[in-house]
């Protein structure tokens, strides 16, 4: 389910000073689109791991959800 979730979540670098690699990483679904990371991750290693750990999150909701 992982590979399904990860079609709505962006990363895009971000201008930040002392932070050349710096991503933001965003929620997309349809025409909204929301910012999960309320500062710039300093890689884009680290932008990885976090939109790996909104999927996680994402697929827990969509289990409990789905089975009450």
């Amino acid at each position: 389910m992982k590979e399904r979730l990860r079609k709505f979540i962006e990363i895009k670098p971000v201008v930040v000073q002392g932070e050349p690699d710096a991503h933001n990483v965003f929620l997309q679904v349809t025409n909204q689109r929301f910012c999960v990371t309320s500062y710039a991750c300093e890689t884009k290693e680290d932008a990885e791991w976090t939109a790996d750990m909104l999927c996680v999150a994402l697929e827990k909701i969509v289990q409990e959800v789905t089975q009450g």
